[in-house]
């Protein structure tokens, strides 16, 4: 896989077993990011692939409508038929999203401040 990023580090008084592990990290985080990039990419691909389908089908029923305007009994079928994909299309959407993830927990923990905040109304002091 070809990497997307450089890197230019200059180091200090360090020595070489530190600068070796340094670059190898910042080479396994270079190489994670690189792989989520490129999956994002697919992502966005498969996205915009989805929205053409949708643009088709959208332009297709209007040409169906158009073509039986004088036909109840097609226009129900129609209909029927758009019902059908629409909980279709739901049942697909709601089993291929997750839920976002949670925010991680603020650093600092209770032990020194920094972290946590303060309600406005408490931060000042009681609102009686």
């Amino acid at each position: 896989m070809r990497s997307l990023f450089s890197l230019h580090l200059h180091l200090h008084s360090t020595s070489q077993p530190e600068v070796e592990q340094a670059l190898a990290l910042i080479a396994e985080e270079m190489g994670r990011m690189s792989a989520q990039l490129e999956a994002l990419r697919q992502e966005v691909h498969e996205n915009q692939q989805i929205g053409e389908s949708a643009i088709a089908l959208i332009t297709g029923l209007a040409q169906q409508i158009r073509d039986n305007a004088e036909d109840p009994a097609a226009l129900r079928q129609l209909a029927e038929d758009l019902d059908t994909q629409n909980a279709s299309l739901a049942a697909a959407v709601a089993a291929n999203t997750t839920p976002p993830a949670p925010a991680p927990p603020a650093e600092g923990g209770s032990g020194g401040g920094g972290g946590e905040e303060i309600p406005a109304e408490s931060a000042e002091g009681p609102t009686s």
